[in-house]
């Protein structure tokens, strides 16, 4: 088994607190081989509005250049470890208990934050005592171009929408109590949806959130396998919380099946068409909001 290696600034003796008006950050950010667009999340952290940040970052034992990369912000993150995990929520429940925040984001290696996005979603929960924060979030293809957007859903569809999630993950804020005395940590028994079942969660048990309305950070999606993987792990999901198994399962045949069924028959060029198409009238709506 590959060993542990670690470092940062706390392994050097520098470990940071909250100050008055100025709660502790934890950002956790989680990699396996993610050398093409690590950076990038790293730069999106340091370069926040925020100024009282724990920046971890855990990585599963990458075997590209992601080790190089952490090294060499070695002096500007608090602390990273590289070794085997079992799986990326594992992976996550690894940085929230090692982290010290008051207040705890979590951001994936491939995605990024807006530049205000903590002082956005620290205020908002300081300044209305909430649980956690979120807000929207962009769509953006491999060369940062907006392709589109995820906005939270509405709080009268909570209950009635199970099978996505309530608010996008890149743009949530959670305060430290959430986690270790009202909800609890993700559940690695999911494997690809866990932050789906978090969120629900995170509702059942009447944590109040606070919606900041303003983009806070632009995530890049994965590929149909990806998301027909996902799919059937929120349909499950879904049953887990006392949603109609019927319904559940024509959820997936609509989102799932129909999707695999284009991309087998229509063709490929044609296919493209009508995705861009549709990413276009996407982010239309998450201009205008012309339908929800």
């Amino acid at each position: 088994m590959k060993k542990s290696i670690q470092g940062g600034l706390q392994t050097l003796g520098h470990h940071k607190k909250s100050l008055p008006h100025l709660p502790l950050v934890s950002v956790i950010t989680v990699v396996y081989n993610g050398e093409k667009f690590l950076e990038k999340a790293i730069n999106s952290v340091l370069n926040q509005t925020y100024n009282n940040i724990e920046y971890l970052i855990i990585d599963g034992g990458s075997t590209d250049s992601t080790l190089e990369i952490i090294k060499k912000y070695n002096k500007e993150i608090d602390y990273w470890v590289s070794e085997p995990d079992k799986g990326i929520y594992d992976a996550m429940n690894k940085g929230i208990n090692l982290s010290s925040g008051e207040i705890v984001g979590i951001l994936n290696s491939d995605d990024v934050y807006q530049l205000n996005a903590l002082e956005l979603s620290v205020n908002g929960i300081i300044n209305f005592r909430a649980d956690y924060s979120y807000g929207s979030v962009y769509r953006i293809d491999d060369f940062d171009k907006v392709v589109g957007a995820f906005h939270p859903l509405s709080k009268d569809k909570f209950g009635v929408t199970l099978q996505r999630s309530l608010y996008p993950h890149a743009s949530l804020f959670v305060t430290r109590q959430v986690y270790f005395s009202k909800v609890g940590l993700f559940n690695t028994n999911y494997r690809i949806a866990a932050d789906l079942d978090f969120m629900i969660r995170i509702h059942k048990r009447g944590c109040f959130g606070v919606d900041m309305s303003e983009y806070i950070a632009s995530f890049r999606t994965g590929g149909v396998s990806v998301a027909a993987e996902t799919c059937l792990e929120s349909r499950n999901i879904a049953i887990a919380h006392g949603r109609c198994k019927f319904i559940c399962k024509f959820k997936y045949i609509q989102n799932h099946i129909l999707r695999i069924l284009l991309v087998s028959f229509v063709p490929r060029s044609t296919f493209i068409v009508l995705h861009k198409l549709l990413n276009k009238l996407k982010l239309l709506n998450s201009k205008f909001e012309f339908y929800s």
